[in-house]
């Protein structure tokens, strides 16, 4: 699955002089500092996760990028014209086990422990890392939906 997103998404400059379009091609005042600001937040954001994303893969497990970086590779095309504070994956509910374990072995944090009582009322937890990169792992894609105590997560669809 990620790799399918890897290979759909367009390419993410890797030089920050490469700014592409604030306002007639070329940033402008102090919006100039806020691109480059989030252009570099966002890249290391990007290749902070990047190696946990690639070990979900690397043993099977499916997870889908949300919101932000997800809308970074689709639609905003840049990664500083979108600021983000943390990376957002959705997971099947049958996996987080296995993602802690995998999360912690890379050097992830969860915030809190994934007890059994905390999946069932929750719908994400928060992971971070020693490079300062924040994860949110979802196994609900809404809190609407852990208030309503759904056991529906992200599963995903036999053709995968």
């Amino acid at each position: 699955m990620f790799s399918l997103w890897m290979r759909s998404r367009p390419a993410i400059p890797q030089d920050p002089l490469a700014i592409t379009c604030i306002r007639d091609g070329r940033p402008r005042g102090g919006g100039k500092e806020r691109y480059l600001h989030t252009w570099g937040e966002n890249l290391r954001f990007y290749h902070g996760v990047l190696p946990l994303l690639q070990a979900f893969e690397q043993v099977g497990i499916d997870a889908v990028v949300l919101k932000g970086l997800a809308l970074i590779a689709r639609f905003y095309r840049d990664p500083g014209l979108r600021p983000m504070a943390d990376v957002d994956v959705l997971v099947s509910s049958t996996d987080v086990e296995r993602v802690s374990a995998i999360a912690g072995g890379l050097g992830w944090r969860s915030r809190h422990r994934l007890t059994p009582g905390f999946l069932r009322v929750k719908h994400a937890g928060p992971f971070d890392h020693q490079a300062g990169v924040a994860c949110d792992i979802h196994w609900r894609c809404s809190k609407r939906l852990a208030a309503a105590g759904s056991t529906r997560g992200f599963e995903p669809p036999p053709s995968w």
